[in-house]
């Protein structure tokens, strides 16, 4: 067992479920800039909604969640 291991949160206190609010609320606004690149709250949730359904397709459990590790 992992000695770290926390409670999972709810629903509510998800990331994806915070940033599918902001997308509801605020969809224009800016969620991502690099200086280079912008993405809008919007364009962030659908990129995570597509990347959750590919997930599922691949065999994953809806709901479910799944940690994502990116490189550099």
């Amino acid at each position: 067992m992992n000695r770290d291991a926390m409670p999972m949160p709810s629903d509510a206190d998800t990331l994806a479920s915070r940033l599918a609010a902001f997308a509801r609320h605020t969809p224009d606004a800016v969620a991502i800039d690099d200086g280079d690149e912008r993405a809008t709250f919007a364009q962030l949730d659908a990129v995570a909604t597509a990347i959750a359904q590919h997930l599922v397709r691949l065999g994953g459990v809806h709901p479910g969640r799944v940690c994502m590790f990116f490189g550099n």
